[in-house]
């Protein structure tokens, strides 16, 4: 039996959610956009809900029914998810492929996960700050499809293959996920045992500030320049990702003096993922930030480990006080008048060094491990990939050709 080339708009009937921008309301009906569409499944944790009337509305021509695929077109484009359970959702900027019984929902499913499908969409899709495939590009994007016999051979395959490597992989993020907790226990239990004199964060500081969005004053980023770092660009270790940094020009940078940023400079994030930090080094400057991380500066004539300061932060001591301080739940902000009543610990310099070099090497031993459960992820991963490129080559089932 041969595979028949065609596009996505031939072989199905391929819609997308809602423009519109519908008015929020406290209790209602979900509207999923990309964000919610993750590792496979629908996540509803930090959805938006809308109206009765609206999701009718949306509903006419968006439909979500049992059957369905949907993939996210903007911003993080794929995460294709099969809709097996019966949806009261509307969708908003997803992609929406409808399929009928001489079709299989899943061997679309796997075929808009494939590398070659999520690559080639990647390459071709349009806009600078956010990437998004529009409807007319999905509706006229290559697809070979064998008959519906072969597509059910072609999933059976895959379903078998990937339930071991799906057990390996989350084995994997467990072990990433309890190694991460070990040293946060090691962390919290360490600085304990040493609790000094504590004084307010505040006091501690020549300079505590944020920064400034440049879109929000007249400027705009750049594709290089000088470095804008955002919450992304800091890694939970506190390494900084030069791949995930902004760029501004030397006028803007000029005009935003308040948020330039000075080797030692401690960042501290203050919205969203509450308590990043990471110590700004030399090769990072110049460089700016925005209002969601706070610059900390500490008073030059106090005798205070950096390092040791970073560890506090990132502490029990300090995120149990940022559950108290946070402006509510929903929001996850603090104020900088909040940031500036912290409770610091300072032992005398001896025991803050200390703690650093106790607290370093056991973090060199914890990251060791997880890059090494990493390399496992990616291994996995990979694997899944080379078994996908081969069900679309046909070289998992006998009778394609």
């Amino acid at each position: 039996m041969s595979w028949e080339l065609t596009t996505l708009g031939e072989y199905y009937d391929v819609r997308d959610g809602t423009h519109d921008s519908p008015k929020y309301v406290r209790e209602g009906y979900p509207l999923v956009t990309s964000k919610n569409l993750k590792g496979g499944k629908i996540n509803l944790e930090k959805v938006k809900f809308i109206s009765k009337e609206d999701y009718l509305n949306i509903s006419k021509r968006s439909r979500v029914d049992v059957g369905d695929v949907l993939m996210a077109m903007i911003g993080t484009i794929g995460n294709p998810v099969e809709i097996v359970q019966t949806p009261e959702f509307a969708i908003k900027n997803v992609a929406l492929f409808k399929t009928d019984k001489h079709q299989s929902a899943a061997y679309l499913k796997y075929f808009l996960s494939s590398p070659d499908t999520k690559n080639k969409m990647l390459a071709d899709a349009k806009g600078a700050t956010q990437k998004f495939v529009g409807l007319g590009y999905l509706r006229s994007f290559p697809i070979k499809v064998p008959p519906l016999p072969v597509q059910k051979q072609i999933v059976e395959k895959l379903d078998a293959a990937f339930v071991d490597i799906d057990k390996a992989i989350s084995t994997t993020e467990k072990n990433i996920e309890n190694a991460e907790t070990l040293f946060s226990k090691t962390l919290n239990k360490t600085l304990e045992d040493n609790l000094s004199k504590e004084f307010l964060l505040g006091e501690l500081c020549e300079v505590i500030t944020k920064g400034t969005t440049p879109t929000s004053v007249g400027h705009k980023f750049t594709d290089e320049g000088i470095n804008f770092i955002k919450i992304e660009s800091i890694a939970n270790q506190g390494n900084f990702l030069p791949e995930k940094m902004a760029h501004i020009d030397e006028e803007c940078h000029e005009s935003l003096k308040r948020s330039q940023l000075a080797p030692g400079d401690i960042l501290f994030s203050i919205a969203g993922a509450l308590g990043r930090t990471a110590i700004v080094t030399d090769d990072i400057v110049p460089a700016n930030t925005n209002q969601a991380l706070a610059i900390i500066r500490l008073k030059k004539h106090l005798n205070i480990n950096k390092d040791y300061l970073r560890y506090v932060l990132n502490s029990n001591l300090t995120i149990n006080q940022s559950d108290s301080l946070k402006a509510g739940v929903a929001q996850q902000n603090l104020s900088l008048s909040q940031l500036k009543t912290y409770k610091i610990n300072i032992p005398s310099a001896p025991i803050q060094n200390d703690i650093v070099k106790k607290i370093d090497l056991i973090k060199e031993q914890t990251n060791a491990l997880i890059e090494c459960y990493q390399n496992k992820f990616i291994q996995y991963e990979s694997l899944k990939s080379s078994i996908l490129n081969q069900a679309f080559s046909g070289e998992l089932t006998k009778n394609a050709a």
